[in-house]
């Protein structure tokens, strides 16, 4: 029976019970293998609708559970095929011989036949279960719901929607916060698979955008460690559409706050819009170097776009703090400083620009690779820095960096080229905490205006030996 069962040729099971009819013999249509699967469980994992018929229609128990659990209907509902021709066939023939399938049947590890037709994206299978009564509620042995399963990255937008219209249909209450053992709840999971469509519906049918799970981890905390602006904007954009008040400054169980994990890992947009949300910066400490040294190890960044982007990033966000009030001391400026030090980026030609231009290959593909729409890097190489200022942002620059457009630059100079943006973009920077070193190692001999106008002749490596030297003078001193 179970070769038969398993083997698909139609024709022998058809001869099979024709024999076994004509001698009156009975057959143990529910045997069982040594991994407790009978005849109806192997049909069923075939897909073999003919011999499901047979077999049911012979009394096979649709509801007997293998070794592992699984029921003739889990085995159905994991062939990750989305047909749900069987499955209506198989509840079909059941209705027939008047016997109730258990929708609701859990394996060893809790899952129902729910559970894994939501783990195979099968949508026509999810929605046929929904509408023949399977639990939308019933939580696994880690305590997982079907509503945590539709939040992870496999579920199609297309899925989740008709997840939660069914369940609306039917008048079904569903647990938006109900929690695993871990203490995650749906929303979590959307969050940390970057589910954007799981999370938008969430939000909007009362999903809390604030409880912890055990590792007292906030869905806020989560968006951060995506490091995906669109998943940060839409989770505040919605929460922002229902009234919904998010806790911006509950700190990790390191004791940071959501903007300081925002800053140390590079995160610009991101820093913008929890500013917009009341970030509260009179506590705020801008992190160390080591704490953004540590935050490179772990994402093992490296590369010619990375260093534009921690260049990039780390002014814009040093430019956002500024414009809502924050005082970066000199302390921290000279912790970014050591950074550009740590990491390349500083200039050590003296005639950089003339070098890159005279290079014919360099000069075409400049031309060609644009910052912004109006303006290539090859026009920029040209800008002076009062210009250069008016025509772009530090977020320009980021946007380039992630934009991986440093590539299309001649391999031989991807990395001068990316360094000397890096120069440029941070010149503004260095002379603004060069300038009172200078005045200070001077001892104000010169008026200000002259020390400007010395610095502005200044590339960022001797810009950095001054605030170093006046740094060590006033060691000295004291």
């Amino acid at each position: 029976m179970h070769i038969i069962g398993q083997g698909g040729d139609n024709d022998l099971l058809y001869t099979f019970f024709v024999i076994i009819d004509e001698k009156r013999q009975k057959v143990q249509i529910d045997a069982r293998t040594k991994s407790g699967s009978t005849p109806l469980h192997l049909a069923s994992g075939r897909g073999n609708q003919y011999a499901i018929e047979v077999l049911l229609s012979k009394g096979a128990n649709p509801n007997l559970a293998d070794a592992e659990g699984l029921t003739p209907l889990h085995v159905i509902c994991n062939r990750q095929d989305n047909d749900d021709v069987l499955l209506n066939a198989f509840f079909e023939l059941n209705e027939e011989i008047r016997y109730m399938v258990q929708i609701d049947a859990q394996d060893n590890k809790g899952w129902t036949p729910l559970h894994y037709a939501l783990d195979n994206n099968c949508k026509k299978l999810v929605e046929f279960l929904l509408r023949n009564g399977a639990d939308s509620n019933l939580a696994d042995e880690d305590g997982s719901s079907p509503l945590h399963f539709v939040c992870k990255s496999c579920c199609s937008d297309d899925l989740v929607e008709m997840f939660f219209e069914v369940n609306d249909d039917a008048r079904r209450i569903l647990l938006v916060d109900a929690r695993n053992k871990l203490g995650n709840t749906p929303l979590h999971w959307a969050l940390h698979y970057g589910h954007k469509k799981a999370a938008e519906l969430l939000l909007r049918r009362g999903a809390n955008p604030n409880l912890t799970n055990a590792n007292d981890v906030t869905p806020l905390q989560i968006c951060l460690q995506k490091e995906d602006d669109d998943l940060m904007n839409i989770f505040f954009k919605i929460n922002d559409e229902i009234q919904q008040m998010v806790q911006v400054n509950t700190q990790d169980k390191f004791g940071c706050t959501p903007i300081e994990r925002a800053v140390e890992t590079l995160q610009p947009r991101v820093v913008n819009i929890l500013l917009d949300h009341d970030a509260d910066l009179s506590c705020f400490a801008f992190p160390s170097k080591r704490d953004f040294t540590n935050f490179i190890l772990r994402r093992q960044l490296q590369g010619i776009n990375f260093k534009l982007r921690l260049a990039s990033g780390m002014l814009a966000i040093v430019d956002s703090l500024n414009k809502r009030g924050y005082e970066l001391d000199r302390s921290a400026a000279m912790a970014i400083m050591k950074l550009f030090l740590k990491y390349g980026l500083l200039v050590k030609s003296e005639c950089l620009e003339e070098v890159l231009l005279a290079d014919e290959g360099f000069a075409s593909t400049a031309k060609e690779t644009m910052i912004i729409p109006d303006l290539s890097i090859y026009d920029l190489i040209q800008l002076p820095t009062e210009e250069e200022k008016k025509r772009l942002t530090y977020m320009d620059y980021f946007d380039f960096a992630r934009s991986k457009k440093l590539c299309e630059l001649p391999a031989s100079y991807q990395n001068v080229g990316s360094v000397y943006l890096c120069e440029k973009l941070s010149r503004r920077f260095f002379r603004r905490w060069a300038l009172d070193p200078f005045w200070e190692m001077i001892r104000y001999r010169l008026p200000i205006l002259c020390c400007k106008i010395i610095i502005e002749k200044l590339k960022n490596q001797d810009l950095w030996h001054i605030c170093l030297a006046a740094k060590g003078q006033n060691s000295w001193r004291r």
